[in-house]
């Protein structure tokens, strides 16, 4: 069996900073819910973590190609959903 390591060496991070750690969670929740499309293949895993009000991505993949394409299309939507929160910025979240 191959570690996480062995299978995917080649690594990526962005950080990207927000005005509130809600921001930050709403932003990493919502990248959170698609899995990569090779992620069944054991060749990618992406993942976005918040802490404070700060969302880091993730990524590791098995080579650079494929590192540099889940970058790149982590990094249109993460540009999708930022617009997004700016569009709604002070709107209450419902329930809230």
């Amino acid at each position: 069996m191959t570690t996480m390591s062995e299978a995917r060496p080649c690594r990526g991070s962005v950080a990207l900073s927000f005005l509130s750690a809600r921001d930050a969670k709403i932003f990493a929740d919502t990248l959170n819910v698609d899995e990569e499309l090779q992620a069944s293949s054991g060749k990618v895993e992406r993942r976005v973590v918040a802490e404070g009000a700060t969302a880091t991505l993730h990524v590791e993949a098995c080579d650079e190609r494929t590192l540099r394409l889940c970058l790149s299309g982590s990094l249109e939507m993460a540009a999708v959903a930022v617009a997004t929160l700016n569009e709604f910025a002070g709107v209450p979240l419902p329930g809230k």
